[in-house]
């Protein structure tokens, strides 16, 4: 192969005139217009001896591949940013609901804190209603005889007015709480061993 028809920079044959229609201000001109393109957009001089060029590169015609990748980059950015948003809304909404669920199991301690206080305090006032008869010598059954004569079931109601009046200052919170204790089936009637069996236990 002839060393002047040879391309200086892929080192393949230049096959016709016109393909080595390029030529540098230093006068070379030993290369495919193609390669001489390519070479020209990474440097600015000559292949052969290095002289500085300032010929303009034109640009080739975006080609039908190279559009349809431009699109899916710029596609690829849009996504990019539309997953970070995304990203940001729910770091934002976790933190709002860590916040939330903090509030609610404050608001469930201060539940419970006070729940525990009325059952506190309907448990002592029982105690002190169980005292009460034992210092009188009264039974819990003749209480109970007193509050339902027909020795019937004792409805709830009946039995926080009983509290009420012998509880004094005890809210009604605390009256109610202290009655439910006594019906110890969760029936909504206290029956005399129910009773009976409340006074001993408090």
């Amino acid at each position: 192969m002839d060393g002047e028809r040879t391309c200086l920079i892929c080192s393949r044959e230049i096959c016709s005139p016109d393909s080595a229609a390029h030529i540098l201000p230093c006068s070379h001109a030993q290369w495919h217009e193609s390669c001489i393109h390519q070479w020209l957009t990474r440097q600015r001089t000559c292949p052969l001896c290095r002289t500085p060029s300032q010929v303009a590169v034109v640009e080739e015609p975006p080609t039908a591949i190279g559009m349809a990748q431009d699109l899916l980059g710029r596609m690829q950015d849009l996504l990019d940013e539309e997953v970070q948003a995304l990203k940001r809304k729910y770091q934002a909404l976790q933190l709002e609901a860590d916040l939330l669920e903090q509030e609610l199991e404050k608001e469930l301690v201060q539940v419970c804190c006070q729940d525990a206080a009325v059952d506190l305090e309907a448990r002592a006032l029982l105690a002190r209603l169980t005292a009460a008869l034992r210092r009188q010598g009264v039974a819990p059954g003749r209480l109970f005889a007193a509050l339902s004569p027909q020795k019937a079931p004792l409805a709830l109601e009946a039995a926080e007015t009983a509290l009420a009046i012998f509880g004094g200052s005890a809210s009604a919170a605390h009256v109610n709480r202290a009655a439910r204790l006594m019906d110890l089936n969760g029936s909504g009637w206290i029956e005399e061993a129910d009773f009976q069996e409340a006074m001993e236990r408090f």
